[in-house]
């Protein structure tokens, strides 16, 4: 859990990481509650933080993905967004995307399964 948020954690963390720490449960959890790219970033910056090879890589490679998918998505959102101007509908995007760059400050920290748009009752 130390991990999994972007506030200033970093000396929590080197104390635990002294620890003896089940590296796999710790992969499957951050997984599991879509926080993986947050624990790969915050283990990243710990200098001479002993996590094993394998375990950085799992987290690498789905913070690469997360990081990709969410380009792809705030993409389509520039693309809606213009659709919806061209045709006159106010659309205002929220959650996804728009909320891992406002909370997190970096869209690729946050896990994103879709795009949510607020738009008008009359324009639906």
């Amino acid at each position: 859990m130390a991990c999994a948020r972007t506030s200033d954690n970093s000396s929590r963390i080197a104390g635990l990481l002294k620890e003896e720490i089940d590296w796999k449960r710790v992969v499957r959890m951050a997984h599991k509650h879509h926080v993986s790219s947050l624990v790969y970033w915050n283990l990243n910056r710990q200098p001479g933080a002993n996590v094993p090879d394998e375990a950085m890589a799992q987290m690498r490679k789905e913070s690469q993905y997360i990081a990709g998918r969410n380009l792809f998505l705030v993409g389509e959102l520039l693309t809606l967004l213009k659709r919806f101007e061209n045709g006159g509908i106010r659309a205002i995007p929220f959650k996804g995307p728009m909320l891992a760059a406002g909370v997190y400050r970096n869209m690729a920290l946050r896990c994103c399964g879709d795009l949510d748009l607020l738009i008008e009752e009359n324009d639906a």
